[in-house]
């Protein structure tokens, strides 16, 4: 966590310590409530479908994956739109460029402009 807060928090590297145990704790009641937040999620459907047999299966039940706000995709979403039509399914996605607001969650406006590249 340290290269992380010291990369792209540097503000927060004196509360490092208090961070990696609010951290814990956080990860330590989810586990206790066996729940899963949203980034959960999205790692857990990632890893799904990185396994053949799991993924096979996911990919078969899809011929088209579509997805709005596409420019406020972070690089794990974007890896799951790839995985999700690796099966032969095609993507649609739509978006703009000049309206990508969710930087703070990790979406980079990257993912619409490199679309074409990835999909095409």
């Amino acid at each position: 966590m340290s290269e992380v807060v010291t990369r792209w928090y540097p503000w927060c590297r004196e509360e490092l310590d208090e961070i990696t145990a609010t951290f814990a704790a956080y990860t330590a009641r989810k586990r206790a409530a066996g729940v899963l937040d949203y980034d959960d999620l999205l790692l857990c459907l990632a890893a799904l479908l990185r396994t053949p047999e799991v993924g096979d299966r996911v990919r078969e039940r899809f011929d088209h994956v579509l997805v709005d706000e596409y420019q406020d995709t972070n690089a794990l979403q974007a890896d799951i739109c790839e995985l999700l039509v690796a099966g032969g399914a095609r993507l649609t996605a739509v978006g703009d460029d000049a309206q990508a607001i969710y930087s703070f969650r990790a979406a980079t406006v990257r993912n619409i402009l490199e679309l074409p590249d990835r999909f095409g």
